[in-house]
């Protein structure tokens, strides 16, 4: 216990969760504001998902990356690849890719 671990990978694990959390609150608060979204679901399909009446499902992965200034391709390769397979779906409205501003 006198000697500072490695690695802390659990706390960066726990920092991206907690991101998702507050990215999941903010749209469960903008679904009680609108009445055109009918549910907002965790960790079905995608990280969240919301219904909105007479619409299709949007679909929201988020990520968290605090030690990369600039998004590149090879950091966004596999979530894009994830979203745009969600496209095979017909009733997919939109994909939508959130990170920290």
């Amino acid at each position: 216990m006198h000697v500072a671990p490695l690695e802390d990978q659990g706390s960066e694990s726990k920092a991206g969760f907690d991101y998702q959390d507050h990215c999941a609150t903010r749209l469960l608060l903008e679904m009680v504001a609108n009445d055109e979204i009918t549910a907002t679901v965790c960790e079905y399909h995608e990280d969240v998902t919301q219904l909105k009446v007479n619409k299709p499902p949007c679909f929201y992965s988020i990520k968290k990356r605090e030690s990369v200034s600039n998004w590149t391709l090879g950091i966004l390769k596999d979530p894009i690849i994830k979203l745009f397979d969600k496209l095979k779906y017909r009733n997919v409205g939109r994909t939508s890719h959130t990170r920290p501003r």
